[in-house]
């Protein structure tokens, strides 16, 4: 039997306060990064855009159009931006490059989750490509005050 206890970062991850920035969510293994962005998805209306980069056609499609998702939004109904979510695309070369180009090319238009293990975290330097353009939320295993306030 498995229970989802709502996360704290759920209410931080997407507040406004943080702007246009991407939100990067990173996890020790199986923690599950995946589900505060499903869930946030799901709670804006419309179709997620949510794409794992471990699925092979996910990354078929970026080979052949890398603006794929721009496609699959078109008709959607959300209010206010579009939020895309890359589930693991840190493990596809050049995704830095990759972001960046997002980042750049859709700020009016989209906002990015960006969720992957802990490694997020290594590439973390100045004059890198991301500077600026991003926030790094670290969820880690249950806290006290998450299981205290279920129970």
């Amino acid at each position: 039997m498995s229970i989802m206890l709502p996360r704290a970062l759920e209410k931080i991850c997407f507040n406004k306060v943080f702007g246009r920035q991407m939100r990067f969510i990173a996890d020790p293994r199986q923690v599950g990064k995946t589900t505060p962005a499903k869930n946030f998805l799901a709670g804006r209306g419309g179709s997620p855009l949510y794409y794992n980069w471990d699925q092979r056609e996910i990354r078929q499609r970026y080979r052949k159009d890398p603006y794929f998702f721009h496609s699959d939004s078109l008709g959607q109904k959300t209010r206010g931006k579009d939020w895309v979510c890359l589930n693991e695309i840190h493990k596809y070369p050049k995704w830095k490059n990759i972001l960046k180009d997002y980042f750049d090319s859709y700020e009016g238009q989209f906002q990015f989750i960006i969720t992957g293990s802990a490694r997020l975290d290594l590439f973390r330097k100045s004059g890198d490509a991301l500077t600026g353009r991003y926030f790094l939320f670290l969820l880690l295993p249950l806290s006290l005050f998450e299981v205290w306030k279920k129970s």
